[in-house]
């Protein structure tokens, strides 16, 4: 039964019904999960954090907390200061939330203060924990626990860290779900603390290769390309990829001396493994802390829209990224090209241009793609292979932007894309600059 529920991507499809009828699919799937997958009950509570309770009622309980007050007192005077992510099991906010909070601190906004991580049980926690515990005062993984402190904290504010990326708050109660513009205003924010701190990289640190993976890559360990995709439509990757379209990027890589990983969670297809790539989302010892640890010292990543791109981010590694229909929400990493999957309008039979596009996800409250207005045009074999040339290029040779490129940043400020360093692949935007 489980392999089945895989295979038609359950959580994807729970993910485009209303709303309001989504929880009771999510308790049955979890169930089941815990008590017949083995890695699954290896990363997750029982009685897991709800997002119901996350966003919902943790705010609506908060005024009970008053009558904790003497608590509170005595964490203020200790100087402890708490963090949680706003979306713990996912690295797109858990990555770029602790580095943002990590350069608060370099910057000297709490350097007094004892920092704690509280966050429900996940493998992405887990692999945080494991990687970056040494980070702050104590990190703390407990779903009861943080079940208490939430509430707590959101009646307490002044005892926490804000640095939420997302267009959701944890003590919105039962108000509507604001639009992703509000994720926009805070993703600035960690734009221009990232301006100000752009040669220091909290998280890039020398982590220990466990032995699995030690043995798991052998030679192949001194010069590595990681390459990740989505083999199914969800968030920033409107359409699932097409194997065939990578094959040219990889004979590059190939060409240049690297050995060709893929990382992430989806099943490698065929065509990759005829092509020499070393299936590592396979293996039996994958965990999010050699997730972190493939990136710290790989040379080079090829991704799709996914929030496993934010660790070469983080990390300032040289990276493509590929697929993603939320062009406004470039990455930061100077090091970084982007090539956007394109919308086509289907009332109107045109493309959308790229000013159109940034506006439709800005206004949005889901991320995923109305696929009933809008269909994706996925990017072709040339547009990835140009992109990878273009990435090489760059680090060899750094080159401010080019005209096109320039007008597409400042197509509209009010973007994180505006302020971050990243640009859109020359060749790309000279193909398509009619729609600037």
């Amino acid at each position: 039964m489980f392999s089945f529920l895989k295979k038609i991507q359950i959580d994807t499809l729970i993910f485009r019904l209303p709303i309001y009828i989504r929880p009771p699919f999510f308790i049955i799937i979890h169930f089941y999960r815990f008590f017949f997958v083995q890695r699954y009950r290896k990363f997750n509570s029982l009685f897991k954090v709800t997002k119901f309770f996350q966003f919902k009622f943790a705010g609506f309980i908060s005024p009970i907390f008053i009558f904790f007050y003497p608590l509170y007192y005595y964490l203020k005077s200790k100087n402890f200061i708490f963090f949680y992510s706003s979306i713990s099991s996912a690295p797109g906010h858990f990555i770029p939330e602790l580095d943002w909070l990590l350069r608060k601190k370099y910057l000297g906004e709490f350097t007094k203060k004892k920092i704690i991580i509280i966050c429900p049980k996940s493998e992405v926690a887990i692999g945080m924990q494991n990687a970056f515990s040494d980070l702050v005062h104590r990190f703390i993984i407990n779903d009861y626990l943080f079940r208490f402190i939430l509430p707590f904290l959101i009646f307490y504010r002044n005892l926490s860290i804000d640095c939420n990326i997302s267009n959701i708050n944890n003590s919105f109660y039962f108000t509507k779900k604001p639009s992703i513009e509000l994720a926009s205003i805070r993703q600035i924010e960690y734009y221009k603390i990232k301006n100000k701190t752009k040669n220091y990289f909290p998280l890039k640190k020398n982590l220990q290769f466990s032995e699995e993976l030690k043995n798991f890559l052998g030679k192949k360990i001194e010069k590595y390309a990681l390459l990740q995709i989505k083999t199914r439509s969800i968030n920033a990757t409107p359409e699932a990829i097409n194997p065939r379209t990578y094959i040219k990027s990889i004979k590059y890589l190939k060409k240049r001396g690297f050995a060709v990983i893929f990382a992430g969670r989806e099943t490698m297809p065929k065509i990759f493994d005829l092509l020499g790539v070393i299936n590592y989302s396979k293996w039996e010892f994958n965990n999010f802390y050699n997730d972190i640890c493939l990136v710290n010292y790989s040379k080079f990543n090829l991704t799709s829209g996914s929030g496993f791109n934010n660790l070469a981010d983080t990390l300032n590694i040289s990276i493509v990224v590929v697929n993603s229909w939320h062009i406004g929400f470039s990455l930061y990493n100077k090091k970084c090209i982007f090539v956007p999957s394109l919308l086509i309008n289907i009332k109107k039979r045109r493309y959308c241009n790229f000013l159109e596009q940034i506006n439709l996800f800005q206004n949005q409250r889901e991320t995923l793609l109305n696929k009933l207005l809008y269909k994706a045009r996925p990017c072709s074999s040339n547009e990835i292979f140009y992109a990878v040339k273009e990435c090489f290029d760059l680090n060899k040779n750094f080159k401010s932007m080019n005209i096109f490129q320039n007008r597409f940043k400042n197509l509209r400020i009010n973007v994180p894309g505006f302020y971050s360093e990243s640009r859109i692949s020359k060749s790309f935007i000279k193909k398509f600059n009619k729609l600037l």
